[in-house]
């Protein structure tokens, strides 16, 4: 159960950066080419909610777990 612990958090720690090299990478495209900006804002918003979604399921799953202990 412990491995399966690890890779889960090492799963969602690749999520976390990944979704940052996204929106890294989405500021450097703005800065290039300014005309797209509003695009890519809205896909650094969806990054930002990816990664808040991702990690409220993973809490939320601890917390349910936790309680029904």
């Amino acid at each position: 159960m412990d491995t399966l612990q690890e890779v889960i958090n090492y799963l969602i720690e690749l999520a976390d950066a990944g979704a940052l090299a996204r929106i890294l990478y989405c500021f450097i495209r703005i800065k290039i080419n300014p005309d797209e900006a509003s695009a890519y804002l809205k896909r650094i918003k969806h990054a930002i909610w990816f990664v808040l979604l991702a990690n409220m399921v993973w809490t939320f799953k601890i917390l349910a777990e936790s309680y029904y202990k």
